[in-house]
């Protein structure tokens, strides 16, 4: 025994040439990687929760490698009106995806107290992905999650347990308001989050359509390079066979949809402060100033006027779009030119 009467522990040195070297492996190729930590940070409300459950539906199908089973341990949203309803509108198999329901007088699941069960649950399925929605909330009240040595103390046990499961976890975390663009800063409470993540991905607003579209941008990667950023749809969904037993009407939902890769998003603007004239407004306005002539006019000298001005392709097209302009393609090669309706 040791002086304070604890067992006493023993340094090992190992060589290098006696590990076994491995590939790193990922769930979600370049995102979410496997055996370790993933933070998924965004301000609330944005779509992070709908975002994960479009990764556990597509895990519990085989969209990632083999069908897999998921674990969700929830301390905001219920199973039965959103973590249900959001898996199913993604197309997950609703079999393989699990909650922890825990006795009310138990209170819910707590970390690092609860490792052990959680353990058991993930090894009973065989899990191949956990979610924590959001990480703070599942942290011991004894532990300050402002402090960085009583988060690592935590995060380092999770972080083992991912390992030694060969499983991901993906942690939920919000952005504090900080004027920074730095998302290191933005993460809220400890920087521990950020530093024992080996992926960090933001869910924000896309800044030309922030009522339902999503930016899905990795900040961190210690496996790859930074996967390229995402555009995502929210779209509401009506789950036909799904129906409320109170009411006798379907369930209504939503789901994240992909869209493209936002190659005109600089990654370094994702949390800059919103422009107080949002830039399709500017590009309607000066699409309005070249075309107030009634003439037709070649569409690509109109873009390049507006890129010199700062707007990009994208929404140039889209301020057409909303005053409407007419539309003509002429010659071989097709030349487009617009102009104000008539």
């Amino acid at each position: 025994m040791s002086d304070n009467g604890t067992a006493p522990r023993y340094l090992v040195l190992r060589a290098l040439a006696e590990a076994s070297p491995r590939q790193v492996r990922f769930l979600v190729p370049g995102l979410i990687p496997l055996r370790t930590l993933t933070l998924v940070a965004g301000v609330g409300g944005l779509g992070k929760s709908t975002w994960l459950a479009g990764i556990a539906a597509r895990v519990s199908r085989g969209d990632l490698g083999e069908p897999g089973n998921v674990i969700i341990v929830s301390y905001e949203d219920t199973t039965e009106e959103m973590l249900r309803p959001r898996v199913e509108a993604a197309g997950g198999d609703l079999g393989c995806v699990f909650d922890i329901v825990v006795p009310e007088h138990q209170g819910p699941v707590v970390l690092p107290s609860d490792l052990r069960e959680l353990r058991e649950c993930v090894r009973a399925v065989q899990a191949r992905l956990l979610i924590v929605d959001p990480i703070v909330a599942a942290i011991d009240i004894s532990f300050d999650a402002h402090k960085d040595q009583h988060v690592r103390a935590v995060l380092a046990e999770l972080a083992s347990l991912a390992e030694q499961e060969e499983l991901a976890v993906a942690m939920v975390g919000h952005l504090n308001k900080a004027p920074s663009r730095d998302a290191y800063i933005r993460v809220a409470n400890s920087v521990a989050f950020w530093n024992a993540s080996r992926s960090v991905v933001l869910v924000t607003e896309d800044p030309e359509e922030p009522d339902d579209v999503r930016l899905v941008a990795q900040r961190k990667a210690n496996f790859a390079r930074l996967a390229p950023i995402e555009r995502h749809r929210i779209e509401p969904m009506v789950l036909e066979k799904t129906i409320d037993p109170d009411t006798g009407e379907p369930i209504e939902t939503s789901r994240m949809v992909f869209v493209e890769y936002a190659t005109d998003i600089v990654a370094d603007n994702l949390l800059a402060p919103k422009e107080r004239e949002g830039k399709t407004s500017r590009a309607k306005a000066l699409l309005a100033s070249l075309l107030a002539d009634g003439e037709w006019h070649d569409s690509g000298e109109l873009k390049k006027i507006a890129a010199a001005a700062g707007l990009n392709e994208r929404t140039v097209q889209r301020g057409a779009q909303e005053v409407e302009v007419e539309v003509d393609r002429r010659g071989f090669p097709a030349i487009t030119w617009w102009r104000l309706p008539q």
